[in-house]
C-alpha cells in the first residue's frame, strides 16, 4: 500500500553499483558512506536447499568422525600427552556445532537471545 515497502530503499531503479552497500537513499544522497556487505554475502554465493544440507551434513559428518577418532588418542592423553586427543576433540565439536550455520545462516548461532 501507500508508504510500505520502506526498506528497498529504491534500489530496483538503481543500475545497482551503488545500492549493494545498504543504507537509506537519505545516506547515499547526503554522502554518507555505504555499509560494505557482510563477508559472507561477499564469499558464498547464494546456497539452495539441497546444498545447505549438503554442507550441513558432511560438517557434521566430519565433526562427529574427528570427535570419534579423538578417542584412539586417549592413550596418549593418559600418558601425558594431551594435545592429540584435545586437537581432535575440539576441532570435531567446533565443525558439528558450526554445521549449523549452513542450515540457519552464519550469524544466528551466534545472535544473542
Amino acid at each position: 500500500g501507500p508508504g510500505g515497502g520502506g526498506g528497498d530503499g529504491g534500489g530496483g531503479g538503481d543500475s545497482g553499483g551503488s545500492s549493494k552497500g545498504g543504507g537509506s537513499i537519505f545516506d547515499r544522497l547526503l554522502g554518507a558512506p555505504a555499509k560494505p556487505d557482510p563477508f559472507y554475502v561477499r564469499y558464498c554465493p547464494a546456497l539452495s536447499w539441497e546444498d545447505r544440507v549438503l554442507g550441513f551434513l558432511a560438517c557434521l559428518v566430519i565433526g562427529y568422525a574427528l570427535t570419534i577418532t579423538s578417542l584412539f588418542s586417549y592413550t596418549a592423553l593418559i600418558h601425558g600427552n594431551p594435545a592429540p586427543f584435545a586437537l581432535r576433540y575440539s576441532l570435531g565439536n567446533l565443525l558439528a556445532i558450526c554445521s549449523t550455520a549452513f542450515l540457519m545462516g552464519p550469524q544466528a548461532p551466534l545472535a544473542p537471545r
